[in-house]
């Protein structure tokens, strides 16, 4: 009888110190949550802008300035070629009317 009430005490201890640890691994599971939840807080704002130019804009307005510097470049080299061609047949005494 005896033997059995040192191992439920020896239980009861072994529980508590249980307890003990699971609540502090809760606690700990909680402050993470709270880190990532405020992580995520400054992705989204970093991303949607929250009053400012967020990342989705920029970079919209990126891709719109590479297709008109795109689109400018190749009016250029359209331009610049028929005049390049005939400085060069002109240079080779070749005209044409």
């Amino acid at each position: 009888m005896n033997e059995c009430l040192a191992r439920m005490g020896s239980l009861e201890k072994s529980v508590s110190s249980l307890e003990v640890v699971i609540e502090e691994r809760f606690q700990h599971l909680e402050k993470m949550e709270s880190s990532l939840t405020a992580k995520l807080d400054k992705i989204d704002e970093d991303i949607r802008g929250n009053g400012k130019d967020g990342i989705s804009i920029r970079l919209d307005r990126l891709e719109s300035s590479k297709k008109l510097t795109s689109r400018w470049f190749w009016i250029v080299v359209g331009a610049a070629t028929p005049v390049l061609v005939g400085t060069y047949l002109s240079w080779l005494g070749i005209t044409i009317h």
